[in-house]
């Protein structure tokens, strides 16, 4: 029997995206960040999507 393969790629889109950079008071950011966090804890694809996000980034980080 042929094992699967725990993550396999099946689409990639190409697309356009912007950076941003703002500058935010201290406790607006807490309030929004724990604002963040109890609704990310809540949704299981976000919180997916989250540790994709941040294992990608790291990736790119060791490969600069």
């Amino acid at each position: 029997m042929r094992k699967k393969k725990p993550i396999t790629l099946l689409r990639v889109n190409d697309i356009k995206s912007a950076s941003i950079t703002i500058d935010i008071e201290d406790d607006l950011y807490e309030a929004m960040a724990e604002a963040g966090r109890v609704h990310i804890v809540k949704d299981k694809l976000a919180c997916f999507s989250y540790a994709v996000n941040q294992a990608l980034l790291e990736l790119c980080k060791q490969t600069k």
